[in-house]
Order: structure tokens, then C-alpha cells, then sequence
């Protein structure tokens, strides 16, 4: 007999209840159509009040008394509760066993273990704590409030446990730890505060114990709780728009997203937050560092290179394995990791498990490279409606390696991609998500971003350095201050025979160096012993036939200008002089005069950069110490030195008159943000070498004048108890530290923290403005060479034009985003927004605000004409490329800046309030804030229903009606009292549109009138869908529907049909519950083609079945869920009976047997039930209402089977 309507039933489980063990087993008991209260009880107040989640376990099945195939079985929703506040969903059941908190356990892992936090938990935490806090870097992301965390305590181990927590309020401070007995370290230490107390205490680590890499093993560690979204959501959303049949395959639904916990929305302050983001970075050096040492591998076994390491440049061979790095581990050419790398100090630690250990030869090479701390850089791109996979961007300037990071928009969730340093994009699992070539970045995004969604661009620009990379500097060099006015040649003698001699300045013979602004500099081509004596002879002019200079100016002037005299009042025979300028900062330049012969003019002698250390100075047989501006003369005439152009001077002998005027400027490099026109605007970076004049502040003349030409012989010894080595000079502006690597007289050094090191060995100091290195230590006999590998030193900071960012709440109430930023000039600027979400306050200011996602888009410009502005062509920012037309006026938009430390904002968010999971039945932190999932997604099949009704004019038997719509999905009569009519007495051809009532039908049990209940229906794949609620539909829609249309997702049970299978004798039962046979088979076997298993749709259940024989005959009938349920024997029919419908379980014929088993024998059979078990759940929001709503909703339960075919 065929399966009809009939048929086809919703099963309750064994406990329709939200305990524990509600759910369990299918019984045989109906949910009964049109019954009030049949699935869920009444909303109580308290539910009204404070929200809740029902969840119920029912089974699809067909009771037929035969084991018929019951086709493409699903479940849809085909009518909502009319009551917003309430929803409805499904979700397929784990097993047909699962209780309540398996269901609980699903729909909370919609979050799952994500990447590991930067820094460290913060020693303990105690059970019943409302807060944690944890130890980060300058530079680490903080966390954000109302993004989803996790604590785990003791990872990957028999006892781990973990705790989901979502920040309420994360506060932030800076403080100093003692890294060990003799350095400490200043921490970012954030406090967070979520709403759940600590469960268990969780045990994190010390400061000293992160910096030695203390084992986490048994320790509590931080991680990002990431989407998982394991469940998989069924539900329904009405139509938003009306649907014409045949126009179109796309819809607009109300909504992707369906309750599945409650949430309260509520206004959350956003204040003071700092929207430049400073982000870690890197310096990195242009020179190759190469590595040959032996080094211990050995698990979490640390070492050390000899500085910070470039991203992507690390290369190297240990144990006969060729390793590089990449996105922070050491990986070989297959991708398998064998340490963790921390590129800003160049400590790599071994993983376990590499297959190397023990000491090993280590050869390799890398580019040094220094933690940088800049502002990022951002930029954005909107996604379109015809959104793809694949997105291009050509940034303004080539990110720093493994500094660039993107977030794009899925299903209203946000992900993130970063690059791994060798030009690759990659998600937080290690999948490939594109590319970064220089400035051009591709990125593939694991699923389509939403329509009218924000792609952001966040990254590093190394545009503030200075790079030198390998060149040869002056020789190391001994210094020493000579104050007497030296007249002529100075004899210098050391050691056994060794002489040189210093004339016109410049010293030949043992040593080179040189003599200028009176300081002698010594350069044995072979370093002496420390603290050797060399005697210097020279011929002084007496003291009583010199005159001292000595003048003081405060010019301050800008124009790089300085004039100065000197009146002595007397006659001079000879004048020499140094000019000090000083901007408002230090001394930046000393320039050294002279009389040129004739004696009417002055020439510039030499230039000098200044470097604060100790100087010995000589006078006679006075020897003075000192810390004073030591003064290095140019390495090299370059165009970004500073350089003096004597523009006008004379001299008057007679008189002792000196008069002078210099102009004093270099080239510098300077970075100008310019933004290009249009409406998606794009930061363009441009790099230009301008003439920049010195600003003088004040102004100081030194020096000696001669009235008479008498000398007298002086000697000195002058001390080596230190050698200097001078870098190339060509920025006023520090080095970075840890970027200098210098190989000279033997020995391969660098710096580190204000030291000097050889090795692990501290064998001098540098001065971090200057770069002049000091060694202490040094070996003598060594060639005085000196090569620099590599340097860095800053230069001015990338300005900051723009600002792209994302609030760490979203949405923003309108309008109610306010920014204070303060320009590079000092103008204050206070800013607000519209309710269009545009940028209002400032002619300077510009961009736009979606409240919705919580992002902002600011830029800083000013908006000129060209035509009235002929002037800007002579600007620096200048560029005729980024004219752009406007309303037929061409304009070109002038870079204003803003200082990155001053810019703050303040903006009212919704955010959602903590939930008890006690009273709402779920843990609401493992949830999605809003409490919201989408129910659509692409590929799911869907299905859209709208109710219909006909009152039918008769209702005499065989009387047939047209119901007006062809391809109906289901009908059903009911009388006036709401009885439904017996699916047996009506003829119903869905394909056509027709009913009919048969002959049977006897309207004696009815009341007049009877009314028609039918569903029009289409049924599609879905292509593609966005947050706004378009779907996209695989066929275009057969049906007109309007907005009270039932768009649902369909839970496909698939084919359904009661069976008997994987039928095996075993010799022996171990109550182990196998598929397959444990040791060896017995020699009889269940004779099953001949005399099959019988099993019935109606009463065969999901089980596994085993058979155990207690003697040659008997046996013990056992189910693995239901237990043991009976005997039987081989000598008569087998079958169990089930208790829920009262026929068996199966049958099996006694001619099935056979002979020759024995005890402890059994035989596995396996059961497939006709049924499918599934959740529905039902979410109250916080709502007004009474027990007089209606909150009723309807389950379609569809299928199809075979039908007789006439010919």
C-alpha cells in the first residue's frame, strides 16, 4: 500500500521538557496538528520578562506497516508567529538519543578556540572574579569590549578547562616589572572586566616568566574566541517585497538572521577612544648579517641572534634542514614548523617533535631590522552589489612586511587576513587569502563579503628612516682637545718607532687622522694597546700674544641665515674661529673659519656634527675631563649634511674687525599624504628631496686671535683609553637601536641598548643621537678598518592625512560620533556628524560615518581651485596627477596634518546586556552578541509558501473545486469549527490545482461551511545572500507572492526507509559495539538473503542490535541505546517487540538460523529507522505582552514517493 498524508507524522521524544535530559528516543506519540500547547507551553511573564530559549526534540517518520521508500523528506517553516518578539528555528539532532544539553552544547559552540592572544595572562585569577587582567606589549592589540575571548588552563592536557568571556569594559595602563634582578620593563597592562564570574582559577604567568618563555603546558593562556558556527540554523523570514512571478531569481526577505537567544539592546558610552592606530612595526636595515655558530635545539630551548630580524629575510641551515621563516615560525619547504620566531629581538624557540635535537651547526644570513612603533596607515574599498571573491587595491605606499592587515565583512561578522612577510595574505588558520606585491594587494576572501560592506586596509609604511647599508667609514681613531693656539706641524710618537705627523690639518706616517677646531684625531693604521701613551709635540703661540673670542646670539631665524662680527679693537696678525648654531633643540652644526691669504676674506676650514660624550682636553700640563659635544667632521659631503654657504665676509687686520654673513641648509627627504579626488578616496604617498633651511636659535662664536707671532715648544701625552668610530652623518636624528652593525679591527660589532657588543662580550658604548660608537675594549695589532654592514636612523614621521577605522561597538546611535583632533600647526578642531552620517565642523575635515557597521572615514584636506589658487604649482605636495574635476572646476586637494597622539573621539554604541544562562537556558557569551545567526545561506535549499483559503460553495461527496493556482504544495479542508477533514475522504491533484471530495466523504461529522486550506509553494538553490536580505535564487520564482509570503531554509532528512543491515556473526561478545567483526567470525551465519530481516517503517528504530547466545540455542536480545529488551531462541520467530507502537522491533524468520552455535556467540544486526530526529527551538525576546497573544507557527513536514505510472 502506498504511503499517503496519512502517513506521515511529527513524533514527540521521550521528555518534552527543558530539563536536562529533555529529548531522548522518539516515542510513538504524535504532535498533533492545530492542538494548542502540542510543542511548547504558554510565554510566562518572566519569560516575557527576561527572555528565554525552549528547545524541543520531535522525529520526522512515516508509520507505514512496510518498509516503502519515503522520498527527499524535509522540514520547512510555513507559517510564523505573528508576534516579532518570538521565533522559531530547527537544527538537526546529533543522534536519535541526544538529550537537551547535547542540543545546548551545539548551538553554544557557534564559538570555537581561536589564534593565541599577544602577551600573557596575568599571574593568578581567581574563581568569582569579575575581571582579568593581561600583560601585552607596546604596540599588541588590546582587546576590544564585546569581542569574545577565552581562558584555557592547562591546554592539550588530560585536565584542560576553559571559560568563555565577553568584555564589558577593558581599561588600560602602563607599568614597570622587573624583567630580571638587574633590567625591568614597562607593560601594557589591560584590565578587563565581562559580566560572568570566573568559574575555576585560572594561573597565568609572571613577567620574568614570559620573557624565559616559561611552558604554558600548565598554565592558563588567552586566546580569541573565532566563529565556529557548528550548528547549522533552520528558520524563516517573511518576504520584504512582493515577488512577480517569472521577473526575477532574486528576493528580499526581512531578514538572513534568526533569534536563537535572547538579547537586550542598551546605549554604551564610547569615550576618549584614540582611533590612530599604533601598530609595531618594523625598521628595516638594507645590510645582510650572515650566521655560523653551533646552537643546543632542544624543546622550548631559546636562542638568540645577533639583533631583530627582517620579515621574510631569515634564512637558515641547521642539521642539514634549509629553514626560513614565515608569519613568525621557522618552517621548512613543506610548511612544517620547527620554532617560533620573535622578530623584534631575534629569539627563535624550538618546537618539539622536528626531528632534530642536540647541538648542531647553524649557517645562515638575514637583514637586521628594529620594533618600530608607528601610526598605521589605512585605506578602504566598498564592496559592490556584484561582489566576487577576488578584490584588488593599489595602496599608497608599499606596506612594511607583515604589517598589513584587512578585515572584510561576512553574514555581518567580521574576519581578518594578514600578510606572512613573503608577500602572501593569510587568514588566522594559515590559508592562503592572496598576495601583496609592493603596493598592490590582491585578496580572495573565503566566502563573499557583504553588499555595501567595508573592505579596510591597515598597515605600516617604512617611510621614516634613514638606511645605510655596506660602505667603508673613516679608521677608529684616538681624540683629544688641544686649547693652546697651535702654530705649524705636530710631531706625534708611540710605541717602538712609531711616528706620524699632522701638517695643514691632516696627519701621515703610522696613523692618518686629522687636526681641525683643535681637536687632534689619531688613526694608528694598527690599534695600539689601550691606555698607551702617545706624545704630542707641538709649537704654541704664547698666551700673551693670543686673544680669545668668545660671542653669544640669539637670532632665531628662520631662514637658515646667521650674521655675526668680531671686534677685537686691536690688530690681529692671524684669526681662526668656530661658529656654533643651535636650533631649539641642541647644537646642530659647528662651522670652523679661517683667514684666507691675503688677509681680507674668511673661508670655511671645515663642517662638524656634534656628539655628546667625554672629551680629554689639553692645555700645557693641564689635562681636563669632560662630558661636552665631542665634534665629528663629515664622513663624506652628502646633499642631507648640513652645508654653509659663506655668502658675504670681511677682514680688517688693522682694526681687529671681522664681519660675516653664512647661510647654513641641506637636502632633506620629506613624505607629503596627498588625497586623489572622487568619492572613494585614496591616500597618495609621494617622497621628495626639498631644500630645508637650519632654524637658528641661538648662535656662538669661539676662538682665538694672534697680535704677535712668538711661540714655545708644549708637549703632551695623550692617553688611549678609548677609540672612536664616527658613522656617516647625514641626519640630525637619532639612530634606531639595534639597527647598527659595524665590522671593524677584527671584530664584528653591534649595538644594543646603548652598548657596543662583540658577541655576547660589551666592549664599548654608543652615543644614540650621534651614532658615534666609544669602545672600552679593543684588541691591539688589528688593521684599523672599519666597514658598516647596516644602520638605520630616523627621520621626520610619516604625516597622518587620514583615518579608517571601526568602533569597537557597532551599531553607533546617529549623529552621535563627536572627534577633537588637533592639525600639525596646533589648530584645534572639534567635529561632529549628521544623521547621513557625513563629517560636519572644519573645512579641513572630510569623509563619512555608517552607523550601522560602526565605521568611520576620515580625511584631512583642504578642497582649492587651481584657477584661483595659481600659486600651489609651486608647492612640494604639488602634483598635476592629482587634479580632479568638480562640477566642471578643476581641484586639487591640499594635505593638512594632524598630530597622531591628539586625536580623539567619543560616540554613543549599542551594545547588548549579559543575559543569566541560568533563567534564559544558554550561555549567551558563546553566542553572537545580538544573539542573532543566519538561518540562509549559499547553497542551502529554501522554499517559499504563502497560505491561501477558498470557503467552498458545496460540500456533497464527488463535488471537485478549482482552487485557482496550479503546483500547490499541500491542502487541507477544515469545517467551520476549525475540524480537520480526514486526508482519505479528498482527492487532491497538487500539480493541477483541483480538490475533490470523494466518494466517502459523509459531511454528517462536519459543520458547514468547510473551507480550503492550500499553499502555493517554489522551491530553489540559493546562489548568493547579503545582510540586507537579498537572495539570490538558482530559478527564477513560478508564483506571485505578497509580503505575508514564508521565505524558509529546508532541512533536508533525505530518503526515508526503515532496514535491516551489516549482518555478521562473531565468535565471541566483548560488549564492545563495533561495525565491524572483532576477532574471529563464528562458523554458522544468519542465513538473511533467503530469510530476510523484516523491519516496518512504523516500528523499526536507529539501533545496534547484538544477539548474544547463552547456549546452543537461547539468546539475550541487546540494543546499544535501548539495552537488553528480551530473549530468544533459534527454534522459533524472532521478534522484540517495541513498546512504543506494539509490533517488533524486526523479524527474523526461525529458517534464518541454521545450526551450530554455542554460547557467547553473537550475532550484530544493525536497524535504520524511518524517522529523522530534529530540534526546534523557540526564542523569546524581553517583550510587553499577555497570555491573550498568539504565538503560534506551523512546521511543514514534505516529501515525495513513488507513484504508479499510467500508460
Amino acid at each position: 500500500m502506498a504511503i499517503t498524508q496519512n502517513d506521515l507524522e511529527i513524533l514527540k521524544s521521550e521528555i518534552m521538557a527543558d530539563t536536562p535530559d529533555g529529548g531522548g528516543l522518539p516515542t510513538g506519540i504524535a504532535v498533533i496538528d492545530g492542538v494548542s500547547n502540542n510543542l511548547f507551553p504558554d510565554v510566562s511573564d518572566i519569560d516575557r520578562l527576561i527572555g528565554r530559549v525552549r528547545l524541543r526534540k520531535v522525529s520526522l517518520a512515516v508509520k507505514t506497516a512496510n518498509a516503502d521508500l519515503l522520498q527527499a523528506a524535509r522540514l520547512l517553516f510555513t507559517e510564523l508567529p505573528e508576534n516579532p518578539n518570538i521565533s522559531v528555528f530547527a537544527f538537526k539532532a546529533s543522534s536519535f538519543a541526544d538529550r537537551r544539553v547535547d542540543a545546548q552544547n551545539k548551538i553554544e559552540s557557534y564559538l570555537a578556540f581561536g589564534s593565541k592572544w599577544a602577551g600573557h595572562l596575568l599571574e593568578t585569577q581567581l574563581a568569582g572574579q569579575r575581571v582579568i587582567q593581561v600583560s601585552l606589549d607596546k604596540g599588541d592589540q588590546i582587546p576590544a569590549v564585546g569581542q569574545p575571548l577565552v581562558i584555557v588552563q592547562n591546554e592539550g592536557q588530560s585536565d584542560e578547562y576553559y571559560q568563555y568571556i565577553r568584555p564589558l569594559k577593558v581599561d588600560t595602563t602602563e607599568r614597570r616589572f622587573q624583567r630580571t634582578v638587574s633590567e625591568s620593563v614597562t607593560r601594557t597592562v589591560a584590565t578587563i572586566e565581562f559580566g560572568d564570574t570566573l568559574t575555576r582559577t585560572f594561573n597565568g604567568l609572571t613577567v620574568p616568566e614570559f620573557y624565559q618563555n616559561a611552558n604554558t603546558s600548565r598554565r592558563a593562556i588567552l586566546r580569541e574566541a573565532r566563529v565556529a558556527d557548528a550548528a547549522k540554523y533552520y528558520s524563516a523570514s517573511r518576504l520584504a517585497e512582493p515577488v512577480v512571478a517569472m521577473q526575477s531569481r532574486q528576493v528580499k526577505i526581512n531578514s538572513i538572521y534568526t533569534q536563537v537567544v535572547p538579547s537586550t539592546q542598551v546605549e554604551t558610552p564610547i569615550l576618549q577612544r584614540d582611533p590612530a592606530n599604533q601598530v609595531a612595526t618594523q625598521a628595516r636595515g638594507d645590510g645582510v648579517i650572515t650566521i655560523s655558530q653551533s646552537v643546543n635545539v632542544a624543546t622550548n630551548t631559546a636562542f638568540s641572534l645577533p639583533s631583530g630580524i627582517a620579515v621574510g629575510t631569515l634564512s637558515l641551515t641547521v642539521g642539514g634542514q634549509n629553514l626560513t621563516d614565515r608569519d613568525g615560525e621557522l618552517v621548512n619547504s613543506s610548511g612544517l614548523a620547527y620554532a617560533s620566531i620573535k622578530y623584534g629581538t631575534g629569539q627563535i624557540v624550538w618546537y618539539s617533535g622536528t626531528g632534530l635535537s642536540g647541538v648542531n651547526t647553524m649557517t645562515g644570513s638575514y637583514k637586521p631590522a628594529s620594533e618600530f612603533t608607528r601610526v598605521a596607515q589605512t585605506d578602504y574599498q566598498v564592496v559592490d552589489d556584484n561582489a566576487g571573491y577576488n578584490y584588488v587595491r593599489e595602496l599608497g605606499a608599499e606596506p612594511v612586511p607583515n604589517s598589513l592587515k584587512i578585515t572584510y565583512t561576512v553574514g555581518g561578522d567580521n574576519y581578518l587576513v594578514h600578510d606572512d612577510g613573503r608577500g602572501n595574505l593569510i587568514d588566522d588558520d594559515g590559508n592562503g587569502r592572496g598576495t601583496v606585491q609592493g603596493k598592490t594587494v590582491l585578496l580572495t576572501t573565503a566566502a563573499i563579503p557583504d553588499a555595501a560592506s567595508y573592505i579596510v586596509y591597515s598597515f605600516g609604511v617604512d617611510l621614516d628612516t634613514v638606511k645605510y647599508g655596506n660602505q667603508a667609514l673613516l679608521p677608529a681613531y684616538h681624540a683629544a682637545v688641544i686649547a693652546d693656539e697651535v702654530v705649524g706641524d705636530i710631531t706625534i710618537t708611540w710605541g717602538e718607532a712609531k711616528t706620524a705627523t699632522m701638517s695643514n690639518g691632516v696627519i701621515t706616517g703610522d696613523a692618518t687622522g686629522t687636526f681641525n677646531a683643535n681637536e687632534l684625531r689619531i688613526a694608528p693604521k694598527e690599534t695600539v694597546a689601550k691606555d698607551t701613551v702617545f706624545t704630542v709635540t707641538y709649537n704654541k703661540v704664547l698666551d700673551s700674544m693670543t686673544t680669545a673670542i668668545d660671542a653669544n646670539y640669539s637670532p632665531q631665524n628662520a631662514n637658515g641665515v646667521f650674521t655675526g662680527s668680531v671686534d677685537l679693537g686691536a690688530a690681529i696678525e692671524d684669526l681662526s674661529f668656530n661658529v656654533i648654531l643651535s636650533d631649539k633643540q641642541s647644537p646642530q652644526v659647528m662651522i670652523s673659519f679661517g683667514i684666507v691669504e691675503g688677509g681680507a676674506k674668511l673661508f670655511v676650514k671645515a663642517v662638524f656634527y656634534p656628539s655628546l660624550q667625554q672629551v680629554t682636553q689639553y692645555s700645557g700640563n693641564m689635562t681636563v675631563h669632560d662630558s661636552a659635544y665631542s665634534w665629528h667632521r663629515y664622513a663624506s659631503v652628502a646633499g642631507d649634511d648640513w652645508q654653509p654657504t659663506l655668502v658675504s665676509s670681511s677682514v680688517n687686520k688693522a682694526t681687529g674687525k671681522v664681519d660675516f654673513s653664512i647661510k647654513v641648509m641641506r637636502k632633506k627627504t620629506v613624505t607629503d599624504v596627498v588625497m586623489s579626488g572622487g568619492i572613494n578616496k585614496v591616500p597618495l604617498f609621494s617622497t621628495k628631496t626639498v631644500d630645508t633651511n637650519l632654524f637658528i636659535e641661538t648662535a656662538t662664536i669661539k676662538g682665538v686671535a694672534t697680535v704677535g707671532g712668538t711661540t714655545e715648544q708644549a708637549t703632551i701625552g695623550m692617553k688611549a683609553d678609548k677609540l672612536l668610530i664616527s658613522p656617516p652623518q647625514a641626519s640630525d636624528t637619532p639612530i634606531v637601536s639595534g639597527s647598527v652593525f659595524v665590522d671593524a679591527l677584527g671584530q664584528s660589532l653591534r649595538d644594543d641598548n646603548g652598548k657596543v657588543k662583540n658577541g655576547v662580550d660589551v666592549v664599548g658604548n654608543i652615543n644614540i643621537k650621534s651614532g658615534v660608537i666609544e669602545l672600552t675594549t679593543w684588541q691591539a695589532g688589528q688593521v684599523n678598518t672599519v666597514n658598516l654592514k647596516s644602520m638605520l636612523r630616523e627621520n621626520d614621521p610619516v604625516p597622518l592625512a587620514n583615518l579608517i577605522f571601526r568602533t569597537p561597538v557597532a551599531p553607533l546611535k546617529k549623529a552621535s560620533l563627536q572627534i577633537s583632533a588637533e592639525l600639525a600647526d596646533g589648530t584645534m578642531l572639534s567635529l561632529s556628524t549628521d544623521a547621513q552620517g557625513g563629517i560636519t565642523g572644519s573645512k579641513y575635515a572630510h569623509g563619512t560615518v555608517d552607523f550601522k557597521a560602526g565605521f568611520v572615514a576620515l580625511y584631512f584636506y583642504e578642497k582649492l581651485g587651481i584657477t584661483a589658487n595659481p600659486n600651489i604649482v609651486n608647492e612640494i605636495w604639488y602634483d598635476a596627477a592629482n587634479i580632479y574635476l568638480d562640477g566642471g572646476t578643476n581641484y586639487i586637494n591640499k594635505p593638512i596634518y594632524v598630530k597622531p597622539d591628539r586625536i580623539r573621539y567619543n560616540a554613543i554604541a549599542y551594545s547588548y546586556l549579559p543575559l543569566d544562562k541560568e533563567l534564559i537556558g544558554l550561555d549567551p557569551v558563546r553566542l553572537p552578541t545580538d544573539g542573532r545567526v543566519p538561518f540562509v545561506r549559499k547553497g542551502d535549499s529554501i522554499a517559499i509558501t504563502e497560505l491561501k483559503t477558498m470557503e467552498l460553495p458545496t460540500n456533497a461527496p464527488n463535488d471537485v473545486f478549482d482552487l485557482g493556482f496550479e503546483r500547490l504544495s499541500d491542502v487541507n479542508v477544515v469545517d467551520a469549527n476549525g475540524l480537520k477533514v480526514n486526508s482519505d475522504y479528498l482527492n487532491v491533484d497538487l500539480d493541477a490545482g483541483t480538490l475533490q471530495l470523494n466518494g466517502l466523504f459523509d459531511m454528517s461529522f462536519y459543520t458547514a461551511p468547510l473551507t480550503a486550506k492550500y499553499r502555493i509553494m517554489d522551491i530553489a538553490l540559493v546562489i548568493e545572500t547579503d545582510i540586507s536580505g537579498r537572495v539570490t535564487l538558482s530559478t527564477p520564482i513560478t508564483h506571485d507572492y505578497s509580503t505575508a509570503a514564508v521565505f524558509s531554509s529546508m532541512l533536508l532528512a533525505g530518503d526515508m526507509q526503515a532496514r535491516a543491515y551489516n549482518v555478521f556473526g562473531q565468535k565471541s561478545w566483548g560488549s564492545v559495539w563495533s561495525d565491524s567483526l572483532i576477532g574471529d567470525a563464528t562458523t554458522s551465519q544468519l542465513q538473511v538473503t533467503n530469510n530476510p530481516i523484516v523491519v516496518t517503517n512504523r516500528d523499526a528504530i536507529e539501533e545496534r542490535w547484538a544477539l548474544v547466545f547463552t547456549s546452543d540455542k537461547a539468546f539475550n536480545i541487546i540494543g546499544q541505546t535501548v539495552g537488553q529488551i528480551g530473549t530468544g531462541t533459534t527454534s522459533t520467530l524472532t521478534a522484540p517487540i517495541n513498546p512504543m507502537t506494539g509490533y517488533p522491533y524486526f523479524t527474523i524468520p526461525s529458517e534464518a538460523w541454521g545450526t551450530g552455535w554455542s554460547a557467547n556467540n553473537v550475532v550484530r544486526i544493525n536497524t535504520a529507522a524511518a524517522k529523522y530526529p530534529v530540534w526546534i527551538g523557540n526564542a523569546i525576546q524581553q517583550h510587553q505582552g499577555s497570555s491573550a497573544d498568539n504565538y503560534d507557527f506551523t512546521i511543514g513536514y514534505h516529501a515525495n514517493i513513488d507513484r504508479e505510472r499510467v500508460v
